[in-house]
Formats: structure tokens, C-alpha cells, sequence
């Protein structure tokens, strides 16, 4: 969806977020895109990189809110899960796998270059 002025955006955003505070729903992803005028989750998030920088900083914003809500709800007893699962797919650097240490990412690397030489020798 585009917007003419970040003013008529910013306007959008914050009606939609006066809208589910007024209702007590959630903020999501999903809501928000619905309500910029999306179709789906998948497009908002894949097109708002490439909108006007005064945009997809509002939109950035917007997101954060939305990212900061969820985390928040890790620590609502029965909300773990769904607010694991929206940050894992919604949000970057969000993973419920384990992090590797340096050691552990060395010794991979390690690995496929011994690999690689063993390789190139026969």
C-alpha cells in the first residue's frame, strides 16, 4: 500500500494501534499489515524495506511496538508459546535453536575445508 505523506502513514499506524488498545486486542503483524492496506503478512514484510526512508522508519517503529509487546508476553503465564512462535517468525535474531559459540562455528569451518582438501588431493 502507498502512502501519499508519512503523516497520512504515521495517522494509519496510530489508529490502528488506538483501535486495539480501545478493543484490549493484541498487536500483530498480521493486524497491522491488514490495516496499511496489505493482503498478507508476507508482502508487508518483504516491501517494507524497499518504501520512502521516512516511511519505513514509521513502519520500523510500528513493528518495534509490535516486537516489544510479544516479548513482553514471554512472561504472561500461557502466552509463551504464541509469543515465542510470533517473534521466531516475524522478527530477526529471534530462534528458539541455540546459538553457536566461536569454537563451535570454527571447528564446522574446520571441517568443510579439511573436507574440501581431502577432496582436491585425489
Amino acid at each position: 500500500m502507498e502512502f501519499k505523506s508519512a503523516d497520512a502513514l504515521s495517522s494509519k499506524i496510530n489508529e490502528y494501534f488506538s483501535e486495539c488498545e480501545e478493543a484490549n486486542k493484541p498487536f500483530t503483524v498480521s493486524d497491522l499489515a491488514f490495516a496499511l492496506g496489505f493482503d498478507n503478512r508476507v508482502d508487508f514484510l518483504r516491501n517494507k524495506d524497499k518504501c520512502k526512508a521516512s516511511h519505513k522508519k514509521l513502519i520500523n517503529r510500528a513493528l518495534l511496538k509490535i516486537e516489544a509487546y510479544t516479548e513482553r508476553k514471554l512472561f504472561d503465564k500461557g502466552c509463551y508459546s504464541g509469543a515465542k512462535y510470533s517473534l521466531a517468525n516475524n522478527f530477526k535474531g529471534w530462534s528458539d535453536k541455540p546459538i553457536e559459540t566461536e569454537d563451535e562455528c570454527l571447528d564446522k569451518l574446520d571441517k568443510i575445508l579439511n573436507e574440501l582438501t581431502v577432496n582436491i588431493s585425489i
